[in-house]
């Protein structure tokens, strides 16, 4: 049996450039305890309002739970760990080759 690969995400898209945001694990606990908790606890049911920053354009805006979204596909690795991987990629492909005889 082939496993499928999670190629879907909660996000919001960015104010600015539209691209997707991948919602950070706290947004998502909280998100999960605000439809856990009973309403009788003295909960705050207000909405909530949370600052992300895109990982496309770097705009930061604030956004709402009325805006989070299924994305397609995978996150947008940070750049600061897309430019790791590709210095890696790229440290690996000028080391030189040792072969045993």
């Amino acid at each position: 049996m082939v496993q499928a690969s999670q190629d879907r995400y909660r996000g919001v898209l960015c104010l600015h450039c539209r691209q997707p945001i991948p919602l950070p694990a706290a947004v998502m606990r909280r998100q999960a305890e605000r439809k856990n908790s009973v309403s009788g606890e003295g909960v705050d049911v207000g909405p909530q309002a949370f600052a992300l920053r895109c990982r496309a354009c770097h705009g930061e805006g604030l956004y709402t739970e009325s805006r989070f979204i299924e994305c397609e596909g995978l996150p947008r690795l940070r750049a600061t760990l897309r430019n790791r991987a590709v210095q890696v990629q790229a440290a690996a492909a000028k080391a030189p080759r040792i072969s045993h005889l």
